[in-house]
C-alpha cells in the first residue's frame, strides 16, 4: 500500500513539474518585458532570466497555488531586479552624496515595499482614470512625493529612468514610492474620498458589498460599463461576478472567477479581473494545450475542456461562436475563447494600452491553410488586433495589429 501512494505521490509531482515547465517555457517574453521595465539592460537580460528560472525551480517546493505559478515568477523576477541594481550600484561605485543621503532618509522594510496588497494606482485604475485623480492629488503632496508620483505614474518612465532623474538609487526609489502610494491612499480616503468613490475606489471593506457600477467598459458590446460583486462562497472563499446590464442576461456572466483563486480581502474590480483573468488563461493553457488533466477547484472532481461552438450567450453577438466548455460533477459552464490566450503578450500589450475595447467578431477562417478561430478587438481610436487561435487547442497562431 505504501508504495502504491509513493507510485501516486511520484506522478502527481511530475505532473505538476510538466505544468511548471510549461509555464516556464512561455514566461520568457513576458519576463524580458517586465525586465525592461525595471530597468535592466538587454545585455543582462539573458542572466537575470536564467537566475530567475533557477532561482524558481529551487523553490518549487514551497508554491502553495500551482495555477499562480506567473504571478510567483513575476515576484522573483523583480527580487533579482532589485538584487541586480544593488550588485551594479556597489560595483560602480558613483552613489552621489544626495542618493546616499535620499536613501538613508526612505529606507523602510523590504516586506513593506513587496506587500501584494499595498494600494497601487497603476494597478487599481487605468490610464485615464489614473491621470485626472492623481492630478488632484498632486496638491496634497510634498515636492518630493510630488515629483516622485508624476515621474513614476503620470510619466510612466521605468524605474533606472526615473531614479536617475530624481538623482535616487533604485532602492530609495521604491521606498519613496511605497511612502507615496501610502500618502495617496490617506489623500484619497480624506480629503479627495467623493473623487476617488467616482473613479470606483473603495477603502473600506464595508463598502465593497452588493453589486456595484465597475470603471471597466463591456468588452462585448463597448457601450456600457460592467457591473460587479464579491460574492461569498459556501467554502470561504470570495468569488468575482461581473456582467454588463445590455449583453448578458439568465445567469450568464461576463466572468465568474467560481473560487479558482481567493479573492478575500480585495476591494478593486479592476486588480481582482487581472488576477483572475491571468488565472484563467493559465488553467486552460494548461488543460487544453498541454494535454494536463484539469481538476475542478471547487469539486476536485476531473473536468473535461473542450472547445464548443454555441450562438447566442450574449444579447448583442447573435453571431459568437466559440467559447470554452467544461463539464465536471458541479455541473456544465462556459468561457468566452479569448480568456484563454490572455496572457499572450500582444493581447496583454493591446488591453493595456486601450481601456476601452470591444471584442468584434469570431469567425472560423483558413490561415496558412489550415482552420483557424479569428478573434478581433478593436478601440475607440480605430486600431484593431487580429488573433488567430488553433480550432481545438485556442493556442495562438499568430497577431495582426491594423
Amino acid at each position: 500500500m505504501t508504495q502504491l501512494i509513493n507510485v501516486a505521490e511520484t506522478a502527481e509531482h511530475q505532473r505538476l513539474i510538466a505544468e511548471v515547465e510549461c509555464i516556464f517555457s512561455k514566461a520568457e517574453p513576458h519576463l524580458r518585458r517586465l525586465i525592461r521595465m525595471q530597468g535592466i539592460s538587454a545585455e543582462c537580460a539573458d542572466d537575470v532570466i536564467q537566475e530567475t528560472m533557477l532561482e524558481a525551480w529551487r523553490g518549487f517546493e514551497r508554491l502553495r497555488d500551482p495555477h499562480r505559478v506567473a504571478a510567483w515568477l513575476d515576484g522573483i523576477c523583480r527580487n533579482i531586479c532589485r538584487r541586480h541594481h544593488r550588485a551594479q550600484e556597489a560595483l560602480e561605485r558613483e552613489v552621489s552624496l544626495t542618493a546616499s543621503h535620499n536613501a538613508g532618509a526612505d529606507a523602510i522594510a523590504f516586506e513593506d515595499i513587496a506587500d501584494p496588497d499595498a494600494f497601487d494606482p497603476a494597478e487599481e485604475l487605468n490610464r485615464q482614470d489614473m491621470a485626472v485623480l492623481l492630478d488632484r492629488a498632486l496638491g496634497y503632496l510634498g515636492g518630493d512625493m510630488r515629483a516622485t508620483v508624476e515621474v513614476c505614474y503620470l510619466e510612466d518612465l521605468p524605474q533606472k529612468e526615473a531614479a536617475a532623474r530624481l538623482g535616487l538609487t533604485i532602492s530609495a526609489l521604491e521606498a519613496r514610492l511605497h511612502r507615496a502610494r501610502r500618502q495617496l491612499r490617506q489623500i484619497l480616503s480624506g480629503d479627495l474620498r467623493a473623487d476617488a468613490e467616482a473613479f470606483g475606489l473603495i477603502f473600506s471593506p464595508e463598502e465593497a458589498t452588493g453589486w456595484r457600477e465597475t470603471r471597466e467598459w463591456c468588452i462585448f458590446c463597448g457601450n456600457r460599463r460592467m457591473w460587479g460583486t464579491f460574492d461569498a462562497m459556501p467554502n470561504g472563499r470570495v468569488s468575482l461576478i461581473m456582467r454588463c446590464p445590455d449583453c448578458t442576461r439568465g445567469d450568464f456572466y461576463f466572468m465568474n472567477s467560481l473560487g479558482l483563486i481567493d479573492l478575500r480581502g480585495r476591494n478593486a474590480f479592476r486588480p481582482a479581473l487581472k488576477q483572475t483573468t491571468e488565472a484563467f488563461a493559465s488553467f486552460y493553457t494548461n488543460a487544453m494545450q498541454h494535454g494536463s488533466e484539469a481538476i475542478c477547484w471547487i469539486c476536485g472532481g476531473a473536468i473535461q475542456i473542450s472547445v464548443a461552438q454555441i450562438s447566442r450567450l450574449l444579447e448583442q453577438q447573435p453571431d459568437l461562436k466559440t467559447w470554452i466548455q467544461w463539464t465536471c460533477a458541479c455541473g456544465q459552464n462556459h468561457s468566452w475563447s479569448l480568456i484563454a490566450c490572455a496572457n499572450h503578450p500582444e493581447i496583454t500589450n493591446f488591453l493595456l494600452h486601450y481601456d476601452h475595447c470591444r471584442f468584434e467578431s469570431d469567425t472560423i477562417v483558413t490561415f496558412q491553410n489550415q482552420p483557424a478561430v479569428r478573434l478581433c478587438l478593436s478601440e475607440r481610436g480605430g486600431r484593431r488586433l487580429s488573433v488567430f487561435l488553433h480550432p481545438e487547442t485556442l493556442t495562438v497562431l499568430a497577431t495582426i495589429v491594423e
